[in-house]
């Protein structure tokens, strides 16, 4: 049985067998219709624009205030060696 084609959801123009990997809805390769992450065993998934924006919403911004103080430690100590 081979995967159906039909139109990409995005631009609904291109003829395309790929489907998003989230709504699992028909995209095209163009950029502005979707992305491709590698995923495992050497394969690619596609994800829509309209779910790359809904999933990039949903980040939020962490910062670990106790790793910066480190890092900040560390090329403070760094840079009073290459003084010396």
């Amino acid at each position: 049985m081979q995967p159906r084609s039909e139109l990409c959801c995005e631009c609904e123009k291109r003829v395309t067998e790929k489907k998003c990997f989230n709504c699992h809805f028909h995209v095209c390769e163009k950029k502005k219709c979707s992305m491709e992450f590698p995923h495992y065993n050497m394969t690619n998934i596609n994800i829509c624009s309209s779910c790359c924006d809904e999933i990039s919403e949903k980040f939020k911004l962490v910062i670990n205030y106790n790793d910066l103080t480190l890092l900040k430690e560390k090329i403070k100590i760094k840079k009073q060696i290459q003084e010396a």
